[in-house]
């Protein structure tokens, strides 16, 4: 089962708050895990920042989030006990797709059911670094990378609007349990946390030059998601996904085999009354919405010889411009970013 929580609503509303906590929550918890980190030393139950530590209150859903799952991994009996979790970090700038991890361009591939281990995800991410999770240490280091990366800018209406959208995904895999199962079998849902860049009127934010073209594209793509919630909430036939990289990536989670929350973010400024109204409209359009969120289930086996291929592609590939001497070619660091990935999939998958 999939699963996207999604913060909409214009900028300076406190989306990226909600998601990832305001600013100094990612360093405040760092601290947190430097502390324990001494405390380690002197109790072995406790390894770098422990699962269900007391977060700070200032903490954001990615970080609760990640901490949960991992608590619930750590737990002795638990039935996540086999439970595998890594995560990716990107940001949709300007329909450009980067890795927050290493900076470096992704490319969005549309997915089948059972692509490359069968999550379920209507794409995947070709680039995009996976990061195991062993504890919430893993998920911090992975946060502070990002920020170095984020797209933020000022504006008239916010000093650190996020000029781009950013989503952290965290896959889960586990050996499926049960008398409908084999002992083959694997479950692999994604958990997908999104902080829209902020909807703005350029005439309120004052934007001008490559601010100006920022808000135009984000408004752009905006615009494109509205549309794709109109069509579904109206049983249109055709919905538009394709026309932007937002919403092609976000396809699943919306109409599909996933559960989708839908978090508005709206300002108590009388200023901001019509934004305000437009943004409770958009989720109102969501809740009409009705998904079949479904477990997606694939055997080992299959899911491998899927990895095993994809790999196999990947390495001829690479193969084929190492012999001509083109190693410098981007297409060649794609790949290599491509195989990178696959094989931390593959070792996934392994368990």
């Amino acid at each position: 089962m999939n699963a996207c929580v999604l913060a909409y609503g214009q900028t300076g509303s406190g989306k990226t708050h909600t998601v990832f906590g305001p600013s100094g929550a990612i360093e405040e918890c760092a601290s947190t895990a430097q502390r324990a980190k001494g405390q380690e030393a002197r109790s072995p139950s406790v390894k770098g920042l422990a699962p269900a530590t007391n977060l700070p209150n200032s903490a954001g859903i990615v970080l609760r989030a990640c901490d949960d799952l991992l608590a619930c991994k750590a737990r002795p009996g638990s039935s996540c006990d086999s439970l595998t979790l890594s995560a990716q970090y990107i940001q949709i700038y300007e329909e450009t797709l980067t890795d927050l991890l290493s900076g470096g361009s992704v490319v969005l591939r549309d997915a089948g059911e059972y692509a490359e281990g069968g999550t379920g995800s209507s794409a995947v991410l070709q680039g995009a670094a996976h990061v195991i999770l062993e504890t919430l240490s893993d998920a911090l280091a992975l946060l502070r990378a990002g920020e170095l990366h984020k797209r933020v800018a000022a504006t008239a209406m916010n000093e650190a609007s996020s000029r781009a959208h950013t989503i952290f995904l965290i896959t889960a895999t586990q050996r499926a349990s049960g008398a409908r199962t084999d002992g083959d079998a694997l479950i692999s849902s994604q958990l997908a946390l999104v902080d829209l860049a902020g909807c703005e009127q350029l005439k309120q934010s004052k934007a001008t030059g490559q601010r100006a073209r920022e808000a135009i594209g984000i408004n752009s793509s905006l615009l494109v998601l509205g549309k794709c919630i109109t069509a579904l909430s109206e049983g249109r036939r055709h919905v538009p996904f394709h026309e932007s990289k937002l919403t092609r990536l976000l396809r699943g989670a919306f109409g599909g085999a996933s559960r989708t929350t839908c978090v508005i973010a709206a300002s108590p400024d009388d200023s901001h009354a019509e934004n305000t109204v437009q943004a409770l409209r958009f989720g109102e359009r969501c809740s009409t919405i009705t998904n079949s969120a479904r477990v997606a289930t694939v055997s080992a086996k299959q899911a491998l010889e899927l990895v095993d291929n994809a790999l196999s592609t990947c390495e001829e590939s690479m193969a084929a411009l190492e012999a001509k001497g083109r190693v410098n070619l981007p297409a060649y660091g794609a790949l290599k970013a491509r195989h990178a990935s696959l094989q931390m999939r593959r070792r996934q998958l392994g368990m």
